[in-house]
């Protein structure tokens, strides 16, 4: 999982750098990423298996908003809409519930 969620982000970050939004800090249980250019002004922290459904368009803007984020998720949220990947307006399925899971 760690190698699809590599490319996620690396994709991720084209998208937070085209918007003009600052760095990210991605985490997730053994990984630490930054999405974006410079310092991070902000972070996300989610389990390996709603992280990667929240890079690759499987979670609403709701529901990514729902992760443990410092600070408000609002500015970040366009981003996930990037390449093939598209939040969809519905729930689709439901996160996991624990930065442990997956």
């Amino acid at each position: 999982m760690r190698g699809a969620l590599d490319l996620l982000v690396v994709g991720f970050g084209r998208s937070v750098r085209q918007r003009g939004l600052p760095a990210l800090r991605i985490e997730t249980r053994g990984a630490v990423w930054v999405a974006g250019q410079g310092e991070p002004a902000g972070s996300v922290v989610a389990g390996r298996y709603d992280l990667y459904r929240s890079l690759a368009g499987r979670r609403t803007p709701a529901q990514i908003a729902g992760l443990a984020w410092t600070g408000p998720a609002g500015r970040w949220l366009p981003a996930f809409e990037w390449g093939p990947f598209h939040p969809p307006a519905e729930r689709v399925e439901h996160p996991l519930t624990t930065v442990e899971a997956a």
